[in-house]
Formats: C-alpha cells, structure tokens, sequence
C-alpha cells in the first residue's frame, strides 16, 4: 500500500488566491472611489478627494452633532462629508470656490433641504451671512493655504476682538500631518513652536487622528490629520503688547535650534546687550536656564520674557 506521504512527495500545496480586487480598494471606499474617479481633481486648487467611508465618519463623531446645529463646511469639493452631514439633524453650509464642483454639489443635493451653497472663496466670504448666532466649522483644508485660513479662522494673537472666534463653537480641520503636530504640540516636543503658540493662544488645542494617503483620490504625497480647536473666551494669558509678542515668538523660533541666550541676540531682540546682561539679569530672573531653548518655554514663560526683554530695552 502506498503511503500518503509517499503519494505527495515533489508536489507543493496549493494555496488559495485571494481577490486583489478586496486588498486594492476596501469596499467601504468602492463607491466614493468611483465617484471620485468621474469628478477631475485639480492640482491648482489642491483638491484630494476624500473615499474613506471610516475617516469620513470619525469627522462627524469629532464633531458631536446635535439636533439644531449649524455646520459651516469649507471646501465641500465632491460632498463625501457633506452626504454625511446632510443625514443628520443639523443644518449644512457649504462654501465652495471652484465652478465645476458647485454646479456639481447643486445637483448632487438639490433635494436636500438642510444645505446650503455659497460659491466663494472662504477668505473673502462673511459669515455674517450665516444667520444662527453660533455654529461649527468643519472642513479639508488645501495645504498650500492652510494658514491664511486658518488664522481668518481664529484670528491672530493681537486681535483681542474677532467676531467669528466669538461665534464658533468648535472648528474641526483636516491638514498636513506635521502642521497639526505642531499646532497641538505641547512645550518640550519636537514639533513646538510659534504656531502651536499662536493658535493655542486663543484656542484649546485637539489631535483627533491621522489620515493616511490611501484615504484619498488622487493619493497626497504625505499623511494628513484631524484637529479640533475650541475657542476661548479669553487668551490663555495676559499680554501687554500682544503684537510684540507675536514679533516676539517668531523672531525667537528662527533661532530654535540656539540657546535662547544667544537666540535672543540673534534675533535682533537684545543684540545691544552684552551676553552676561541677558542671562543674569533677564533669563535667570525669570528662573530660565541660559542655556535652555525656545521649545522648552511654556506660553506664559514666553509671555513673562517678552515682557521683560520689552521692559529692558526701554530701560536701556
């Protein structure tokens, strides 16, 4: 009798294919995918489409929606997010620069009661036009215009009166992975610097999650993040000169890889004084090591410097 082993030997095991079809384009993001294929991306106005089914729901559950709220979304594009956001009880404000895409959106939600289009570029438009007293904002931002939205957003760090800061109630926004880094880093982390300090002045800080490249259509060529800021009501501290210490921080942070000593005659700040001058009689009165740098300072040691760097040159 011939053995099983016998009858086997020379012969592989057969291994079942699995379909690529399932490992190329999940299911959840099939139908967006071909959406998006039909719709032509452009390059100019940065648009990515975003097909992750998953990605777009974690932006809605961000935003803990409630019956009666007003959704303000910038750059709705193809209206993924805004096919979830219509859904629920919330009314929906889409402002939307390129031509293509607002006829697209307009017959895509012609139905759809709860929104509303704008065609504008969101740096021009007035939310005066939004009638609810508060609202939140929700949107992908094109990267290469990432900041200049971002500060007409929550306003810069002099601007103690900023209507729309006053009226949003959360705003929740897509970006480059390493720009939300640095706007929620914290004193002592890598990506700490100016503009986690501008932002977080007048807003709480949030990291959601990350967004990988597949997530979109066409595919970036970096990873992308969710960040939810909250504005206060106040600045996170008091200051005298706020335009100073806007001046202040940035001059301060061009020298970040510098000891904060020598930073801060570098900078142009306390280029008159003698290095001595400056760590004993500015740094170490404020108990700041000489030799400590920019991203160890917390906000109000940044803000306690500035005004002694401000108080000792007029003194001087």
């Amino acid at each position: 009798m011939t053995s099983r082993r016998s009858s086997t030997r020379g012969t592989k095991p057969q291994r079942t294919k699995r379909p690529t079809t399932a490992r190329e384009t999940p299911p959840e993001r099939t139908a967006l995918l071909v959406e998006a294929k039909k719709l032509r991306a452009k390059k100019r106005f940065s648009q990515n489409f975003l097909i992750d089914e998953s990605v777009i729901q974690k932006i809605v559950s961000a935003l803990h929606l409630q019956c009666g709220d007003t959704i303000v979304e910038i750059g709705p594009g193809a209206g993924f997010l805004t096919q979830a956001l219509v859904k629920d009880p919330a009314q929906v404000v889409g402002i939307e620069l390129e031509n293509s895409m607002c006829r697209y959106l307009k017959g895509k939600f012609k139905t759809a009661d709860n929104f509303t289009l704008y065609e504008q570029d969101v740096l021009k438009f007035s939310f005066d036009e939004i009638k609810p007293k508060k609202f939140k904002i929700v949107g992908n931002l094109p990267y290469n215009i990432t900041s200049p939205i971002l500060f007409y957003l929550v306003g810069e760090i002099h601007q103690a009166e900023h209507a729309l800061r006053k009226r949003a109630q959360q705003i929740t926004l897509m970006v480059q992975k390493e720009v939300a880094e640095r706007i929620t880093a914290e004193p002592g982390t890598k990506g700490y610097n100016h503009l986690s300090i501008a932002v977080q002045f007048w807003c709480e800080a949030r990291y959601e999650f990350t967004v990988p490249p597949n997530a979109f259509y066409p595919r970036p060529k970096v990873e992308s993040a969710v960040i939810t800021l909250t504005p206060r009501e106040a600045p996170l501290c008091k200051v005298e000169d706020p335009e100073f210490f806007a001046r202040f921080i940035q001059g301060v942070f061009r020298y970040r890889r510098k000891t904060l000593k020598n930073a801060l005659q570098q900078s142009g700040f306390l280029a008159g004084f003698a290095a001595e001058d400056i760590s004993g009689t500015i740094l170490e009165s404020l108990g700041i090591a000489p030799q400590a740098r920019a991203e160890t300072l917390s906000i109000q040691q940044f803000v306690e410097l500035a005004h002694a760097v401000r108080q000792h040159t007029r003194q001087g």
